[in-house]
């Protein structure tokens, strides 16, 4: 059941008699009905697809997924994020991860063995941005992950570092 094992069977821990998983805590900090999201996301289908994008990005192979706008991929983007970051530095796992969130450019790395956050500066407001943060970060391509959200309106980006991308479906030909 999901309540017990988590998503895609992941780590668990006891607080004060209750089972939370890393999603529980994810779904809190975002104010979402965890019911509501954690049990409906829990097909074997889902987490087959999770699986293979997390493997895949250990394998510093970059991922696509593509849907219409409203059917849950940013929360899908939320899992991986969290995926990523709660194993972040361990064997094979990458030792940076840059995250494109509303139009910003955020990288997380271990310092002192905390997970530590940073604004990049530039940010990533326009896909110029994003190419030009992936240029400047070409020698750490087989440390960092980076994770993005297209817009609706964005087109062809040019990513030379291990990549994770969700975007809408619209238009799904002109976009990469």
């Amino acid at each position: 059941m999901c309540d017990q094992q988590g998503i895609s069977g992941g780590s668990t821990s006891q607080r004060g008699g209750l089972l939370f998983t890393p999603w529980d805590v994810l779904v809190y900090i975002q104010g979402y009905k965890a019911d509501a999201f954690r049990c409906a996301e829990c097909t074997e289908i889902d987490t087959d697809i999770r699986n293979k994008t997390l493997n895949n990005l250990r394998n510093r192979e970059s991922q696509v997924w593509m849907g219409h706008s409203g059917i849950g991929k940013t929360i899908e983007v939320n899992y991986i994020m969290m995926e990523l970051l709660r194993n972040l530095g361990e064997e094979g796992w990458p030792k940076q991860v840059a995250h494109r969130i509303g139009r910003e450019i955020y990288l997380y790395e271990l310092v002192d063995g905390r997970v530590s956050c940073s604004a990049v500066e530039g940010g990533g407001r326009t896909l110029q941005h994003v190419n030009d943060f992936c240029r400047n970060n070409y020698r750490k391509r087989n440390d960092l992950v980076f994770v993005l959200e297209l817009g609706e309106t964005e087109v062809d980006p040019q990513l030379s570092l291990t990549s994770f991308i969700a975007m809408p479906s619209y238009k799904a030909d002109d976009r990469l």
